[in-house]
């Protein structure tokens, strides 16, 4: 999704949780997922890391474990005022921590570049991301994994575009709601499949502390039946 430009300094230590039914051609079922997140921000760079473990049934069968660890950076190339714009772009990589056979990681080296932008007009906002997903190296499970449906987790094609939006609504100093979609499109694969989600959310936000809950309806693709995420944010 696209990032939240508050143009703030600090370190930020979070937690996120997410609980999600599924049902593909060859499972249904749910998974429970909790996340660590980390960041480093300053006006114009950022740095970021997710770490997230799983807990997943399929077919009755639970497994557990870590998901893919998901670390990235970015600099903001442009930021105006009066209305706020903000440009930006990131490059990130995902790691294959994640056990391909439990359907918790891609089991692929994943480089994530994409741009992102930003509008603030008074209680207003729109954001929005483009990017590309490629897989740079391989595990030995491509042949099963990166065909868009897969890791239930987080389904992702090997090779794809991926498009997020969100428009925000301020409801005062520290309230505010979300409403947003996002997915993706196989490129230059054969076996690849669309996916594409709605969202809708609320959060508060003080000086320090922030948390936000989000709900997530499929649109295509069918990369869930319904997703819950929950997120806690501190900065130092």
């Amino acid at each position: 999704m696209p990032p939240e430009d508050t143009g703030a300094t600090g370190v930020v230590a979070g937690v996120r949780g997410e609980s999600a039914g599924f049902e593909t051609k060859s499972y249904e079922g749910h998974y429970e997922g909790t996340a660590l997140l980390a960041a480093l921000e300053t006006r114009r760079f950022r740095a970021n890391a997710v770490l997230p473990a799983y807990r997943i049934v399929r077919n009755g069968l639970a497994a557990e474990g870590l998901g893919d660890v998901l670390l990235q950076g970015g600099v903001v190339v442009l930021r105006s005022s009066e209305p706020r714009r903000t440009l930006g772009v990131d490059l990130g990589v995902s790691l294959p921590t994640g056990e391909v056979e439990s359907d918790l990681g891609m089991g692929h080296v994943m480089l994530l570049p994409s741009v992102w932008g930003g509008w603030q007009a008074g209680p207003l906002g729109f954001t929005a991301r483009a990017g590309y997903a490629r897989a740079l190296a391989s595990s030995g499970h491509a042949h099963h994994h990166g065909d868009g449906h897969s890791p239930i987790v987080d389904p992702m094609n090997s090779s794809e575009l991926e498009l997020g939006a969100v428009a925000s609504l301020e409801l005062g100093r520290s309230v505010a709601m979300r409403a947003g979609a996002y997915g993706a499109l196989p490129v230059g694969i054969s076996d690849g499949a669309g996916r594409a989600a709605a969202l809708v959310g609320a959060g508060l936000a003080g000086r320090r502390v922030a948390s936000e809950v989000q709900v997530h309806l499929p649109l295509a693709g069918d990369p869930f039946t319904a997703k819950l995420l929950l997120e806690l944010r501190f900065r130092f």
